[in-house]
């Protein structure tokens, strides 16, 4: 197991995952932000808000980004039929 940074990147800069998450892998690690992204657009577009260009970086303990989920590229999976 490795320990993961999930960081959302929005308009106003970047907002650090203090504690990282376990997962077994780079994979592993970016399944977990897809499925943040479908709860944080979930509860966005409940709220009535817009859901943003907003992203979230996968990091490694050293802070060096791994991946980027894209909050656009969700949605638009999930449209497709």
């Amino acid at each position: 197991m490795a320990t993961f940074y999930f960081h959302i990147l929005h308009s106003g800069g970047l907002v650090k995952d203090p504690d990282g998450s376990e997962c077994v892998d780079l994979v592993a690690a970016i399944a977990e932000a897809r499925k943040d992204v479908r709860a944080i657009v979930s509860d966005r577009i409940r709220a009535g808000s817009k859901v943003e260009p907003w992203s979230i970086e996968v990091a490694n303990l050293n802070g060096f980004k791994l991946a980027e989920v894209r909050f656009h590229d969700i949605v638009r999976e999930c449209l497709k039929s």
